[in-house]
């Protein structure tokens, strides 16, 4: 096997996951951890405007949220702004441990 340090190869978590598996988890998870009032009605693909067949990545090995982002988060979560950015939602679940740190890969297929 070659030296990956010889040509600066990194490795990183990535995790893949189907739309429908990813509402699911929003619906149970953000409750546990926010007042967000409606949030029965989020669905990732109209939220991103996914058409069918498609794949949508969000996430980082290296998390950017902070509390700052989180009080704003909770924020417009409590005044039913909950159709948050996708990228905000995971970055939320990764700074509070429900998610591990990595990429994010969702399908949409229908």
């Amino acid at each position: 096997m070659i030296n990956f340090n010889e040509y600066e190869i990194t490795s990183k978590a990535v995790y893949s996951m189907d739309y429908f598996d990813f509402d699911r988890l929003v619906k149970a998870e953000l409750p546990k951890l926010a007042e967000c009032p409606d949030v029965e009605k989020y669905e990732f693909a109209a939220s991103v405007e996914a058409s069918n067949d498609s794949s949508h990545e969000f996430g980082s090995n290296t998390l950017y949220f902070t509390e700052k982002d989180e009080i704003s988060f909770l924020e417009n979560l409590k005044k039913g702004i909950w159709r948050v950015s996708t990228h905000d939602i995971i970055d939320f679940l990764m700074y509070k441990e429900v998610l591990p740190k990595g990429e994010y890969i969702i399908s949409v297929s229908w």
